[in-house]
Order: structure tokens, then sequence, then C-alpha cells
């Protein structure tokens, strides 16, 4: 009957509809979208701030200041409709004469409705932070192909400027996030590490004062021949932080050797007199295969955590095999054998999200593997082993979250987002960011209290975080590949210094740059020291 209503009003509008006259179109265009704009929106638990360029970012970073805060400094080119196309005569010229034509913006959690245009006409590269000379404090630096820059502020006109620190053709200006946004241990490395083919270099602060290069660790190389030219492949470098007096540690990707051994190589290259990559050998406890795998400090020592499965039988809904390994020289190469084994919950397609923490403060640190399972619905799951010392391993405790649309690309457990001082749990839904505080009691059972404390809403137009994709081939063999979308995933940074950790989604969507930082509302009463968690 209502329908029936709606449908004779419209048709009695329709006479006068017709009669009545369209404007004449407007001669004037529609206002151009803003180069750059910041928009606040404040929640009840918690604060999201969007900013939008009209170019796409090409890097940020957040140097740190004395009193432990970050400043977010942002590199973003040109409009994409306002980059000329290079005809091909010019090409050369051009690859001679890189763009100048990148800007520089700076935001603060402080003011956040508030971005500030700093300069113009700097060249296209990455940002990162460096020590400087006054203790606690980071200053800016562009690294651009062929050179790295330090962004001045203090000339006379009061506007940033580059000053060259090194000039050297092997550095490469490609796009890669700041050290703050890798990993804890990569945010309180004092050094600026850039791999380049076979080589580890490290820049920093020399004994003549200057800025420069401080050292180079040799990295193994790969020679791939190919149908028309050659790849050179060096392993990337994970950052360890600090153990003993060496300075920090950093480890190579693991590199499987047949089925049954996986080398890496620990290295330190701040230590004085410097010393030689050392060659780590582990050897599985069968032909296996490699799927997940992460470095990390447990009870003062390094290891090397893996996920493995058979190598010569596959089973799609198979248990994934936990394998502990500590990392000290092995000059046998037979390789040493597993600290701790178990078998996980996780099934091959499930990627663990692995963090080393002192969970209950028995002095022993203990693992929590976190991942996504369930086919009909996404369940949050931590997997907590009780560390028993030494890299070993007690009973297994299970814990498992129900979460309505999660997007299962994200998991980050072991960052204190409250300020209460205990380690949360935060995932994405398909509309907010979600924190389940860490629990008083009983942290090893559950380590998180199963309802969330804090729901935030996601930035519109955000893609899926980091995706994994799994393919078995016909004889058996299965290859894991992740994708990294950029704004899609999170980054827990603390940027204001207070112990509590922000988001931080950092990318381009459709060629333009886009930053969301959400900041959640703290806990009730004084802060609790952070605790010293490790995490990939």
């Amino acid at each position: 009957m209502k329908r029936s209503i709606a449908m004779l009003v419209l048709f009695a509008l329709l006479p006068a509809a017709a009669k009545r006259k369209e404007p004449p179109p407007s001669s004037t265009p529609p206002a151009p979208a803003p180069p750059a704009s910041a928009t606040v929106a404040r929640e009840a638990d918690g604060v999201r701030t969007d900013l939008t360029w009209d170019g796409p970012v090409l890097g940020w970073a957040l140097p740190k200041d004395p009193d432990g805060r970050r400043t977010l400094f942002v590199l973003v080119g040109p409009p994409p409709d306002d980059k000329p196309e290079a005809a091909c005569s010019v090409a050369a010229e051009q690859d001679t004469h890189p763009a100048q034509d990148a800007r520089l913006f700076r935001w603060s959690l402080d003011r956040p409705d508030r971005l500030e245009p700093l300069a113009t006409g700097l060249s296209h590269g990455r940002l990162d932070a460096v020590t400087s000379g006054e203790i606690g404090r980071e200053r800016l630096v562009l690294v651009r192909d062929g050179a790295i820059d330090e962004v001045m502020f203090d000339t006379d006109d009061g506007k940033p400027a580059a000053r060259s620190l090194v000039r050297d053709a092997a550095i490469a200006g490609t796009y890669a996030g700041p050290r703050a946004a890798r990993s804890a241990a990569d945010a309180d490395d004092p050094g600026l590490r850039l791999t380049v083919a076979g080589e580890l270099q490290s820049f920093g602060r020399r004994a003549s004062g200057d800025y420069g290069l401080t050292g180079a660790s040799p990295l193994p190389i790969r020679i791939l021949p190919g149908a028309r030219r050659i790849l050179i492949d060096t392993p990337e470098v994970n950052a360890l932080g600090t153990v003993g007096s060496d300075g920090p540690l950093f480890a190579t990707d693991p590199e499987p050797i047949g089925t049954s051994r996986v080398r890496t190589f620990l290295i330190t290259p701040d230590l004085r007199p410097s010393r030689a990559p050392v060659e780590c050998w582990a050897r599985l406890p069968g032909p296996e295969r490699v799927l997940d795998s992460g470095f990390a400090v447990m009870d003062g020592a390094p290891v090397w955590i893996a996920l493995t499965m058979s190598a010569e039988k596959l089973s799609v809904f198979g248990e994934k095999a936990l394998r502990i390994y500590g990392l000290s020289g092995d000059r046998t190469r037979v390789g040493e054998a597993p600290r701790a084994t178990a078998t996980t919950g996780l099934n091959i397609w499930q990627p663990a999200f692995p963090v080393v923490a002192d969970l209950d403060g028995d002095g022993h640190d203990d693992l929590v593997l976190g991942y996504w399972k369930g086919l009909r619905r996404s369940i949050a799951a931590l997997e907590v082993y009780r560390g028993a010392g030494k890299g070993q391993l007690g009973k297994r405790h299970d814990m498992e979250i129900p979460v309505e649309e999660a997007d299962e690309g994200f998991l980050s457990f072991g960052r204190d987002a409250d300020g209460d001082g205990r380690p949360d749990l935060i995932v994405l839904d398909g509309s907010a960011a979600l924190v389940f505080p860490g629990s008083k009691e009983r942290v090893s059972e559950r380590p998180v209290a199963p309802a969330p404390s804090r729901r935030v809403p996601l930035p519109a137009g955000r893609p899926r975080a980091l995706s994994a994709n799994v393919m078995f081939a016909m004889g058996g063999g299965v290859t894991i590949s992740r994708d990294d979308p950029g704004f899609g995933t999170p980054r827990p940074i603390d940027i204001d210094g207070d112990g509590r950790v922000e988001l931080i989604f950092a990318g381009n969507v459709s060629g333009r740059g886009r930053i969301s930082v959400i900041a959640f509302r703290g806990a009730a009463g004084s802060l609790a020291p952070a605790s010293a968690i490790q995490y990939k």
C-alpha cells in the first residue's frame, strides 16, 4: 500500500518537473582539490587524523627528540596529472638530472589539525632519521639516488635546506618505510644501514667528526642467470637489537640448503675492531620446508624461530611444526639441533605473528604465536608457550577471540596501546581498529581480555592489510608470497613517547598520498613503564 501511494505521488510530480527549466550550466570550473589537508575525527576511544595530498608519498620519517617525542615528516611528489611524460629524446637527460619537484611537510600529534608545508624543489627519494651528536635527538635525512642529504632547519632564512652528507653511486633512493616503522630493534638502531649488492653499509658519525660511511659488512650473494640479464641477489637484513657489548646485531634472511639445513649470517657492523659475519647453520629434524620464520632475542640470546612442514608429504590441513634455534658460529656446517620443538595449531595458509616477551614476570621469556583461523568466521588465535629458560618452552595454552569481518592481514600483540603497561592485542575489523587489553592474571593462559576496550573507526578507502597467497605445485611443492599494500597495513609506533603505540597507515591510493594516524584513549592513572617486548 505504501509503495502504491509513493508511485502516485511520483507521477503527480512529473508534469511540474517537466515544466521546470534547468539552470544554465555554470562557467566556473570546480575548485581544485587542496594540495594537502588534515582532518581530525575525535571519537570516544581515540582520535584519528587523516592526512591527504594531491601527489604520491615518496617517503616519510619520524625523527625523535630527547624527550622521546617524534615529529612526522612527509616527502610528496607532484600531482599525477601535472607530471609530464618523458619524451624518448630527453629520457637520458632526465636520468642524468633527476626531478627536483618534491615537497616536504611536517605534522605533529600535539597539533593534529595542522599540516605544515616546509619546502619545495627537493629531490625524489626516501626519508629517514639518524642519530645526531646530541644524546637522544635524531635528525632528518633524505636518501636519494647517489647521495644522502641532511635536511637542515637552522638556515638563515628559516627555510629547510638539503646538505649533502654522503655521495656514492651505489646508494639508491627507492621507496622504503623508515626504520621506526619496521621494528622496535630498527627504531633503536643508532646508525643508518643500506643494503647494496654484497654489502651492508653503515653510516654515522666518524672519528673525524663528519658524517659518512663507518663500515661495510660483506653479505652473501647469489647469481641468477637469465635469458637477457644476470640477477645478483643479496638477502635482506633483519635487526635484532643490542645483545651484550658488541652493539646492534643483525641477521640475514635464512637460506635453505636442501631440505635439511638452513644458513644465516650474524652481523655486528659497529664492533671495533671489525669482525666478519658469523655463519650460522640450523639442522632440521627431517626433510622440511620453512613456511614462516623470524628472529628474536630470547633469554638474552639471539634465536631463529621457524614454522615448517614436511618436504616429502603435502598435507593441506596439516599443522605447522615449531622450531627454535640458537644462533652461533658453526664451521662444520652440520647445523645446530633445535632447542625447542612443538606442533602448532596453524595450517599451511595461516601466517604467524611471533612475539617474545616475559608475560608472567618469572625471568624467562615466553613465546606467543598470533594468527588468524576459521573458515566461516574469523578468529584471532594466540598460542602461548611458557618459557622454561635457555630457549626452552613449556606447555602450550590457546586463546581464541572471534572478530566479525576481520582484516586478517594484520594482527599485533605485544605493544601497549592503552597505557597500563601490559601487552595488548590490536586487530582490524570491517570498520574499526580494536584493542583487547592485556590481562592482569593468568597471562600465560589468557594474555588479553576476551572483549575489546577501545574501538576507533578506520579511514575510508583503505585497502586490505598484508595478504598472503599460497600456491601448490603439481609436484607437491608449496610457495607462500605476501603483499604489503602500504596504506592498508598499519604500523604500531609510539609517536609521543608516552609508552603507548599509535597506528600509522601510510601509502598511496590512486597515485595520491594518504597517511592516517590513530591515537587510542589512554587508561586512567599514571602510565606504567613500557615493557621490553620484541615483535616482528
